[in-house]
């Protein structure tokens, strides 16, 4: 997750002007040297990205070990990454045809759909963590002749209700501000860059729109990114003190 933020922390150490305005015209040799170098930071990183998530989902289907249990979660996240990535890649491809005043309204769709991408990968991560903890207290459970969690239909069915729910979440989310956008869609008269996260969804062409919609996009997306971290606290807190627990009797056990 922390690769995502390495162009954003560039942008705004630098002195980007992407406020709605055509690069011809708005920007000077300067930004434009910017943005081709954040073009090519896009390019680097979502290709290391599309290279391990597509490891990780060749291995699996190779195996043909997608439909169990243990690995679901994973394969759900590469799948995730994989399509991510895939926007970072397009939205380099794109940024110098949007950068000559073109393809407006295709960047305003590959932003809702990367944010949603992004909220996906949040919450499958969260979801991977939820499993891990399940998984080793499992562990435990067997190791004291408990009931293992997963052998109850409830939590099973539990696990999978999640991972639809990171799936249909964002795309919920999404919907409204790309509503706003299609219904309010004016010719804009310059063009910014189609890279992501330097541009977020908003209803910045509706004249009347206020603040909450205008910055939608950049609210979602921190707002999800906060819940997830300290979702991923709360879970892996528990986890690592299970399995401190279940190495403990392993120990006793032995000697």
């Amino acid at each position: 997750m922390s690769a995502l933020f390495l162009h954003q922390m560039i942008a705004e150490n630098g002195t980007l002007q992407l406020g709605g305005r055509e690069a011809a015209e708005c920007m000077d040799n300067d930004e434009e040297d910017q943005v081709k170098a954040l073009t090519y930071i896009h390019l680097f990183v979502a290709s290391l990205s599309i290279l391990g998530a597509g490891s990780v989902i060749v291995y699996i289907v190779y195996w043909r070990t997608c439909r169990s249990s243990e690995v679901r979660p994973l394969f759900h996240l590469a799948i995730a990454d994989l399509c991510l990535a895939t926007c970072w890649v397009v939205s380099a491809l794109v940024t110098e045809r949007t950068m000559s005043g073109e393809m407006n309204d295709f960047c305003m769709y590959l932003q809702a759909i990367a944010e949603a991408f992004h909220l996906v990968t949040f919450f499958l991560t969260v979801n991977y963590a939820l499993n891990v903890y399940v998984r080793t207290k499992d562990r435990q459970n067997r190791s004291n002749n408990l009931r293992p969690l997963m052998e109850s239909a409830v939590m099973v069915w539990s696990l999978r209700l999640v991972i639809i729910f990171s799936w249909l979440l964002p795309i919920a989310l999404m919907v409204p501000i790309v509503y706003v956008q299609v219904t309010n869609a004016t010719d804009n008269e310059c063009n910014t860059s189609c890279l992501l996260l330097l541009e977020w969804p908003s209803s910045t062409r509706d004249q009347e729109s206020n603040w909450l919609w205008e910055n939608y996009g950049m609210l979602i997306f921190v707002i999800a990114l906060f819940l997830s971290i300290i979702a991923l606290m709360i879970l892996y807190g528990p986890s690592y003190r299970v399995y401190k627990q279940l190495l403990s009797q392993k120990c006793i056990s032995i000697a």
